[in-house]
């Protein structure tokens, strides 16, 4: 191109006139939209030719332009085609449009002032009107924006046409003013008017990054320049401060992070010769911005601010600064008398910010210490406490759980003064802190027992202290909180532990009416689908919450009644639970009695209207508070004037006087009236001994019975179609809240005939509607389990009354009628439903059929009770294939019913002909019961197929036992992810126990075995959670769900099967020898089988917890194994011991029942004489565990045979004091120390007279220094306390052992445990001795688990992994540079004039090519040259490049063009250096680089090709010691670069 440039000027001198002509011709050909947008490299060059031809003129022929006509019409053509062209580009990244550009302002340079003034004035004009028009565009502020859009190349384009005009102006005004001319642009700064600069603003508040680059980076900095003001910097940072007010601070953008970074030079001059800067750094509100970024979720925002951050400490470093005005809330002082500690406190925090950004914990672990200094220097007025926040921030929203969890203790462990004096926004901080705490592994106990976790208590005291502070501050406080709280979707855990320490804060009224309304919409959705007992849990401390926190002085009663309402009676606010008690005592702080009696009056008045906007559950439960807060009174008169509770209740009780004689009376008030009377009994309950309301709400109840009857039969006469169904529901509901109060029950029999009647008399209609037929099996059914309830506390009276014999006569009918599974028939009026009423005749049908079958188990189970149970096989069939059918068609809510159908009538189908049907209806009942897995209805109905199938009858058939054992096997897989489903089996199987011949369970050992060793190893967050549980239980009253509901467990279901196995082994009317025996062998099986898949294994895994259970009941076992037996287990546990790794739970349990074998058996002792030299061959580490067993086996023995064992027991373990073994060798000492002692003891002169001096050399090592922390370890419980016969019990197996032996808690099974799950066995449970539950395993001291003590924490930082990066290395925004335009791209590159050039065109491979352009970046390389440049987007390649090559120059040079490009180098004065081994190379370590150096590496194979070498000016070789002498040529080359480096930039 340059040869070509040449000629045309040589032309242009010899032929002036041809000018015009050449100029135009080439504008003419070139600039078109159809040239420009076709093969843009050769139509750029020539247009770069055209470029050079326009600078060479205004430079030489200027003075003869402005004097030729003809000339000044050609550039104003010019002019006139650069502009058409650029408008009618399509393409905004087209690489023509910035040498259209410069050929624009070179033909404009060409004009005259006065004409190229009406040029530029003319363009201007054009591009604003076009600009102002396209920016109204709603496309624009589209948020999918494309770059590639029109619109936004349009704008694209006319910002590049402004930025050409603005270069020119500001050169050409350079010019004038270096020649002392003036500035002749005054006329054309006015173009550039506020409106200009609004429209850029405009532009830029679309946030699209490419135009907004394009302004901040292109226009604005050379409009400052020609303008010589910062008047578009002022707007442009009231823009920002604008966008960050509007959103209060909160959400501030990455927008706004752009444009700071971009115009850094600016708003943070940090050098001199910066011109019409707006500093920043004075504004308060900057800091506050960069303390917003820098707590961001956005990575990229994080580094822009920080860099910032690090800019502006940099700048106001080196300026005067005035020091804290505690007067005035600033947020960063510096003074420079104490410059030295303000840098050094500045620098932690930057050290900690960038190490945050980090994801591994050990590099973040060796900073935390740092956040103490910060507290200090801010103590000592060095920083605002704020930017301590913001490390906090940070960590709170960091990935790694454990930082999260730090960030959550350091900041409940400041002090509240340090931040809470300058009224910090807590919003951001606060959401930040609740969605820190919203993870179940924040809340792991730090210790085995039951302790609150850490940042519970950390969060407890925080809150605690917040109650203490300002007023306003704390509500400000609490209602941020309250508000983050809601808007999170909470985990069942995470909520119940935030509640929990929420409700430790005192008395301090911060929420107003509002709030409680929030709390309210946030309980009803957030408790729909939480653990049950974590839910109540969770109610029960909102309460206490709701009391602490609210402000009565700004609620009504009717809001109180809302929230109230909201809470589940039996899971949170149960009446006499210590919740209601906390609202009582709160009512009666705040609520008048004549507020108290407008509500209740307000209500009433509403029911007896039939109101829908009463919500009558409320109300009830209100008046009910209020009524035992004494602030309604129960008494018809009293001394206020005012009517009572009792008058209120009496104006309902009205509505069922007389019913039968009122025929008008209005139907709605009644129900209406009957709903509040049933809500006031179901929250009154439970009625205790002096409960008044109680009481007289239960004797209108009694008064109301025969009215609310007849409504109900009226209702049932009346019944027409499915619009009716809600009213059906209300009055079924109403029954069972009746008959629920075993008070009533024998008044609701006296008057149940009265709908028994009108049930029979619509059974016998031929025509009756289906809402009817429905209505009245329903209440049939509710008679049945009425009388069936009532049978239980008075069989006579229910046996002998009318009600029971129709009751039977109409199920015997149904029965002998074969008519159990009746459909019911659409009526007329029912044949045209919608969707909404085809589902609920579905209901009706399957709740139809339900009801049948529950009528029908009353009459079977009331004939089996009274043993008059006769019915006839074909009945007995007929039902099984009814049963089979009503699961298929009503659905699994048939389960229940049929189920207890089917248990009462089993014993008849266990024949031959009906047995392959059995099993076809328990394999249909199984699957429908998982069916409702999500279900209330799984817990009954597994409770219920449990008793069906695992009774006397089913398991005593050989056959059926086999189908029994499978379906148990089912239920424990099942029981390891469904807690207590297992539970169910082995309640049931103990009350088989309790009623039939044991010998049942023979075939069952297998199963008692599984129960034996069941419970798996949950994942972390399921342990959490029964973690949690358990600490609820142990809160006992403080939770209403503790009376509730029992929670399961699976320690619950080895107690069970303990309780199960003993009393297998003390019924006197059955033999427990066999099945012990069956189950030893069982357990020994499943040991041999664990041993052979891993002989070594962890702590607490299930490997460890299944032979830990296995060895804990074979020692249970033990006394119950006839001789041979023993013998057989003595052999096995002695070869487990000599040739496994145990944990010391399973060692010391297999030592002890090889004691107490020995113990029994005398003549067993030679078997550990001869262990010990099979041991010492084999596995000497084993010798710790017979040498243990010796030494106890001594102490038991009777003083006959003692002194003989004690000798020679000395004599076998003397060698081992020897042994290399330093565990061995101890143990060894130790207990011949022990034996001696007790020889002595016992008076066996002979032993200790032999062995004194052996003695008093092993006590001389004993206490040497360097022995006695080990001896330490040994004086532990085994050695000191325990007593293998006198601590031999379920205690100590179960419980104490465990415990003093590290084992995981949840597999501890307490004696109480044992006793609650119905242990009665003559076996001794406690342990006489109280020695070992005072002992406490030298390993179990509790290390703190994340911050040292305060003593220990160090404010200096020795050694940190992390790349520090200083501010003038960081690069302001990444993601910005990528849409730079092409000028600033070269800018950047002219930037490094001379430097390394690393060229590696013969390297092919790319991670090689990846990696070296990653060192290249590191140290900054001036020119990477590769062979190819689509290697850039090879995956492997941008693996191990991590983006650098976005940062350094790239050029592509072919390996066949590599000669001709290092002999243009070597022109250029660049030193060719290669590496490569050859005969004359350098070693690296003596070559000094020259400046300008071109380092060629060879390829990964072949090296640098022969033909090259001549054109190197020297070979360098890397220094080698080792036999391959070959590097990788990514390593070569990183170590030329280091050494580069070294000598040339590292120094400087």
């Amino acid at each position: 191109m340059e040869g070509s440039v040449e000629i045309l000027l040589n032309h242009l001198e010899n032929k002036e006139k041809c000018v015009n002509s050449v100029i135009l011709r080439l504008a003419s050909s070139l600039l078109s939209t159809k040239h420009v947008s076709s093969d843009c490299t050769y139509f750029r060059k020539k247009l770069e030719t055209l470029n050079i031809v326009m600078k060479v003129e205004c430079l030489s022929n200027r003075t003869k332009i402005l004097e030729n006509g003809e000339y000044l019409r050609v550039i104003e053509e010019v002019v006139d085609m650069c502009i058409k062209t650029l408008c009618g580009l399509a393409d905004g990244k087209d690489l023509c449009i910035p040498v259209i550009c410069d050929v624009l302002c070179s033909s404009l340079a060409l004009l005259p002032q006065y004409l190229m003034n009406d040029k530029i004035t003319i363009i201007m004009h054009n591009c604003k009107r076009f600009l102002m028009k396209l920016v109204k565009s709603p496309s624009l502020m589209s948020e999918d924006l494309q770059n590639s859009s029109t619109e936004v190349v349009k704008l694209g384009i006319n910002l590049r046409i402004w930025e050409s005009v603005i270069s020119l102006l500001t050169s050409w005004g350079n010019k004038s003013e270096c020649a002392g001319e003036g500035n002749p642009n005054k006329d054309n700064i006015s173009l550039f008017d506020d409106e200009f600069i609004e429209l850029l603003l405009k532009i830029i508040s679309y946030e699209h990054d490419i135009l907004t680059s394009q302004i901040l980076l292109c226009v604005i900095p050379k409009l400052v320049s020609l303008t010589k003001t910062n008047s578009v910097l002022e707007k442009l940072w009231n823009y920002i401060t604008d966008l960050s007010s509007a959103s209060n601070g909160q959400k501030v953008t990455p927008h706004v992070f752009l444009i700071m970074c971009a115009l850094c030079d600016y708003f943070i001059p940090c050098e001199q010769d910066i011109s019409y800067s707006f500093p920043v750094s004075k504004n308060d509100e900057f800091w506050r911005l960069l303390q917003c970024g820098l707590a961001s979720h956005d990575a990229l925002m994080r580094k822009q601010a920080l860099y910032l951050l690090k800019r502006a400490v940099e700048r106001e470093s080196t300026i005067p600064s005035l020091v804290c005005n505690k007067s005035k809330v600033v947020l960063f002082w510096w003074d420079q008398q104490n410059s030295q500690n303000f840098q050094k406190i500045w620098e932690e925090l930057f050290l900690f910010l960038e190490v945050l950004e980090e994801k591994q914990l050990h590099l973040i672990e060796p900073v935390q210490p740092v956040i103490s200094s910060l507290i200090k220097a801010c103590q000592k007025s060095l920083i605002h406490s704020s930017w301590i926040l913001c490390v906090i921030h940070r960590a709170l929203r960091h990935e790694s759980n454990a930082v999260v969890k730090w960030g959550i203790l350091c900041f409940t462990e400041l002090d509240i003064n340090l931040y809470m004096v300058y009224n910090v926004n807590f919003a951001d901080i606060v959401f930040s802190l609740v969605n820190a705490l919203n993870s179940s592994s924040m809340y792991i106990m730090n210790s085995k027992n039951l302790l609150l976790p850490e940042v519970v208590r950390g969060l407890r005291s925080f809150f605690v202290s917040i109650a203490d502070t300002d007023p306003e501050c704390r509500k400000n406080f609490f209602r941020h909180l309250l508000k983050s709280i809601v808007e999170v979707s909470w985990g069942p855990v995470a909520l119940f532990y935030v509640v929990f320490a929420l409700a430790a804060v005192p008395k301090c009224p911060v929420w107003a009416a509002h709030d409680i309304q929030i709390m309210k919409n946030f309980l009803l959705d957030a408790l729909a689908t939480q653990v049950v007992h974590i839910r109540g849990a969770i109610q029960s401390f909102f309460i206490d919450i709701l009391i602490n926190l609210t402000d009565e002085q700004q609620l009504e009663v009717s809001a109180v009644a809302e929230i109230m309402g909201s809470f589940s009676k039996s899971e949170g606010l149960r009446r006499g639970s210590s919740s209601w008690h906390n609202v009582i005592l709160w009512l009666k702080s705040f609520v008048s009695k004549a507020c108290a009696f407008r509500y209740a009056q307000k209500s009433f008045d509403t029911v007896i209207n039939d109101n829908l906007e009463c919500e009558k559950l409320t109300a009830a439960r209100m008046i009910i508070l209020l009524s035992d807060a004494d602030l309604i009174c129960l008494d018809a008169f009293n001394s206020s004037g005012l009517y009572s509770l009792s008058n209120a209740l009496l104006s309902l009780v009205e509505h069922f006087e007389n019913c039968h004689e009122r025929l008008y009376v209005c139907h709605a008030k009644q129900d209406s009236c009957l709903e509040m009377l049933i809500h006031l009994l179901k929250e009154s309950q439970p009625i205790v001994e002096n409960d008044l309301t109680g009481k007289y709400i239960l004797s209108l109840i009694f008064k109301v019975i025969p009215g609310v009857f007849y409504c109900i039969k009226r209702y049932m006469f009346s019944a027409y179609n499915l619009e009716s169904f809600d009213t059906s529901v209300m009055y079924l509901h109403s029954l069972n809240i009746l008959s629920n109060e075993p008070k009533l029950q024998c008044n609701l029999l006296k008057h149940a005939e009265m709908l028994q009647s009108a049930c029979l008399s619509i059974a016998s209609l031929e025509n009756a509607t289906p809402m009817s037929e429905y209505f009245s099996i329903k209440v049939l059914s509710w008679i049945s389990n009425l009388m069936n309830e009532s049978y239980k506390t008075d069989e006579h009276y229910v046996k002998t009354s009318a009600l029971f014999e129709k009751q039977m006569a109409f199920s015997e009918n149904m029965l002998k009628r074969k008519n159990l599974n009746c459909i019911l028939i659409k009526a007329q009026q029912d044949k045209q439903l919608t969707r909404d009423m085809q589902t609920l005749w579905g209901r009706l049908v399957a709740e139809y059929m339900q009801s049948t079958w529950f009528v029908l188990n009353f009459y079977i189970e009331m004939q089996t009770n009274s043993s008059e149970l006769q019915m006839e096989f074909e009945f007995a069939s007929y039902i099984l294939t009814e049963a089979g059918e009503a699961l298929e068609v009503g659905g699994r809510g048939m389960l229940i019913p049929v189920m207890s159908v089917m248990q009462q009538i089993a014993h008849l189908l266990v024949t031959s002909e009906t047995r392959e049907k059995v099993k076809r209806f328990i394999a249909l009942c199984w699957t429908g019961i998982f069916e409702l897995r999500k279900s209330e209805l799984f817990w009954i109905s597994m409770e219920k197929f449990v008793q069906m199938t695992f009774q006397k009858c089913l398991m005593n058939d050989s056959e059926m036992s086999e189908i029994l054992l499978q379906y148990a096997r089912k239920i424990f897989i099942q029981g390891e992810s469904v807690t207590g489903l297992c539970n169910k089996l082995l309640q049931q199987l103990q009350e088989v126990a309790k009623h039939y011949n044991l010998g049942i369970f023979q075939a069952f050992a297998d199963i008692l075995v599984d129960a034996l060793l069941f419970g798996p190893v949950y994942r972390r967050d399921r342990k959490i959670d029964d973690e949690t549980c358990a600490f609820i239980k142990s809160l006992g009253d403080k939770c209403c769900i503790n009376d509730a509901y029992d929670i399961c467990s699976d320690t619950e279901v080895r107690a069970r099967a303990i309780n199960l196995l003993l009393y297998c082994q003390d019924n006197e009317t059955f033999s427990g020898v066999e099945i012990t025996v069956k189950i030893v062998n069982i357990l020994l099986l499943k040991d041999a089988l664990a041993s052979r898949q891993r002989s070594r294994y962890f702590a607490d895994s299930y490997h460890h917890r299944l032979k830990n259970r296995i060895m804990q009941v074979l020692l249970l076992l033990e006394p119950l194994l006839p001789e041979e037996e023993c013998e057989k287990l003595t052999t096995y546990l002695r070869s487990s011991v000599l040739t496994e790794n145990h944990q010391p739970s399973v060692r010391y349990l297999q030592e002890w029942i090889l004691i107490r074998l020995m113990i029994k058996n005398p003549k067993a002792h030679f078997l550990i004489w001869d262990v010990f030299q099979a041991a010492a061959e084999t596995k000497p580490g084993s010798l710790c565990s017979f040498i243990s067993i010796v030494y106890h086996i001594a102490r038991m023995l009777p003083k006959d045979g003692l002194e003989e064992f004690i000798d020679k027991a000395i004599t076998e373990m003397l060698p081992c004091t020897m042994t290399q073994h330093f565990n061995v060798r101890l143990y060894a000492q130790v207990s011949l120390s022990k034996l001696w002692e007790y020889a002595e003891e016992k008076a066996l002169s002979n032993v200790t007279e032999k062995y004194r001096i052996m003695y008093l050399g092993i006590m001389t090592c004993l206490r040497a220094p360097s022995s006695s922390k080990s001896v330490k370890k040994l004086e532990d419980f085994y050695f000191t306390a325990f007593h293998p016969v006198e601590h031999y019990s379920l205690q100590t197996i179960f419980y104490e052992l465990p415990r003093l032996t590290n084992v995981t808690q949840d597999e501890w099974i307490s004696p109480e445990t044992l006793l609650s799950c119905g242990l009665k066995t003559t076996s001794s449970v406690f342990n006489k001795r109280t020695d070992l539950q005072d002992c406490e395993h030298l390993s179990s001291i509790v290390k703190s688990e994340l911050l040292p003590d305060d003593d220990a924490l160090c404010t200096e930082v020795a050694n940190v992994q992390k790349k520090i990066i200083p501010w003038k290395a960081m690069v302001p925004d990444p993601e910005m540079l990528l849409s730079l335009s092409e000028t600033i791209m070269r800018r950047k590159q002219m930037i490094l004039e001379e430097g390394l050039i690393i060229v590696a065109s013969l390297i092919d491979r790319p991670p090689n090519l990846g990696g070296l352009s990653r060192t290249c970046e590191a140290f900054g390389v001036c020119q990477y040259v590769i062979g190819n440049i689509k290697y850039l987007e090879d995956k492997q390649f941008q693996t191990l490049s991590v983006s650098a090559e976005r940062w350094i120059s790239i050029r592509e040079i072919k390996p066949h063009d590599l000669a001709l490009y290092l002999e243009d180098m070597k022109c250029r004065g660049y030193t060719i250096v290669g590496a490569e081994q050859t005969a004359n190379s350098i070693l690296l370590s003596k070559v000094k680089f020259p400046k300008r150096t071109l380092l060629l590496l060879g390829n990964e194979k072949e090296g640098i090709p022969v033909n090259l070498l001549p054109l190197l000016d020297m070979c360098v070789e890397v220094p080698q010691q080792g036999v391959i002498r070959s590097l990788n040529v990514h390593v070569t080359g990183a170590i030329f670069i280091w050494e580069y480096a070294r000598q040339h930039n590292v120094k400087h």
